[in-house]
């Protein structure tokens, strides 16, 4: 029985991408600074990572709760300070969503 489907695949395929390229290049400047800048923040609001299982009329994006377990995946090794985890991708965030 295959859990996942070819929308939760792509969307894992986003995030690992961005962790690669826009994360994990810079994780040990922002582990010895204590702190990663706010343009991350917007950057995964911008691709949707973030609100996943809110409903769009409060800014989330509204998807399944198995976006958030999708999303967990690539993010791991990132460093303690980018944790891609449920509570970072169920956070409010209007704030930062295009």
């Amino acid at each position: 029985m295959k859990v996942f489907n070819e929308q939760h695949d792509m969307f894992r395929a986003t995030v690992r991408s961005f962790v690669e390229k826009e994360v994990m290049p810079h994780v040990e400047a922002w582990e010895a600074a204590g702190r990663m800048p706010k343009t991350v923040f917007r950057r995964m609001g911008e691709l949707g990572f973030l609100g996943l299982e809110y409903d769009e009329k409060f800014g989330g994006a509204g998807l399944d709760t198995m976006y958030i377990t999708t999303a967990a995946g690539p993010g791991d090794g990132a460093g303690g300070l980018f944790a891609f985890r449920p509570g970072v991708a169920g956070l409010p965030t209007n704030p930062y969503r295009g």
